[in-house]
């Protein structure tokens, strides 16, 4: 059999099993907006012991929240990677508010901008993908414009409490990660696992 051949054969298999992840990921973590498959398996250059690279688009004010369900839900299953390469595992590298979607001007690079041009997108409401393309369309290189109204987020009564969780869950969160951060980023609305500054910084 044809190295090619083969090849499609671990790709076709890989792309099923991420669907698979992003179904369950949605039905169990209500707050996902959208799911993207990141990474080589995104664009077909994989080996068998790939691990599968997603990156989630939250409902404003429950990115903490969503990363710890997700987290918590692939160690569960036996899903979460521990290392560097572990197949089929799952690697949640990056989680955006969709109120937030501007990406920092220090994680726009080269690879971020061709790692976004050959993500796969999974799962999405209110076309949060296409909403995070146009408000990054500069540095993407795309001649999109952004005429989509800002999503607010506005508060209602009976997501306060969820919004006072998502307070102490992030709290608790960074001060778990922050020692250990070297090439991360965090903020109250974005995490970036992910090293999308392989590449020389824009300028």
């Amino acid at each position: 059999m044809r190295k090619s051949q083969i090849n499609q054969e671990i790709w076709t298999k890989k792309l099923a099993l991420a669907v698979r992840a992003s179904k369950f990921l949605v039905f169990v973590v209500p707050y996902i907006q959208g799911i993207a498959l990141t990474g080589s398996v995104a664009y077909g250059d994989v080996d068998e012991d790939d691990d599968l690279d997603f990156f989630i688009i939250t409902k404003p004010r429950r990115v903490y929240t969503t990363r710890l369900l997700t987290y918590l839900w692939a160690l569960f299953l036996g899903r979460k990677r521990t290392g560097k390469h572990e197949k089929n595992t799952w690697c949640l590298n990056l989680f955006l508010d969709e109120a937030d979607l501007r990406v920092p001007v220090s994680r726009q690079s080269e690879f971020a901008r061709l790692q976004v041009s050959r993500m796969r997108v999974l799962f999405e409401r209110t076309a949060c993908f296409e909403r995070f393309r146009a408000c990054n369309a500069d540095w993407l290189g795309l001649n999109i414009v952004n005429d989509y109204p800002p999503i607010t987020g506005k508060p209602r009564w009976w997501s306060l409490l969820g919004d006072k969780l998502e307070v102490i869950l992030r709290r608790w969160q960074l001060n778990y990660m922050r020692p250990k951060v070297t090439r991360e980023y965090l903020s109250p609305t974005q995490i970036f696992f992910h090293p999308l500054d392989r590449s020389k910084k824009r300028p």
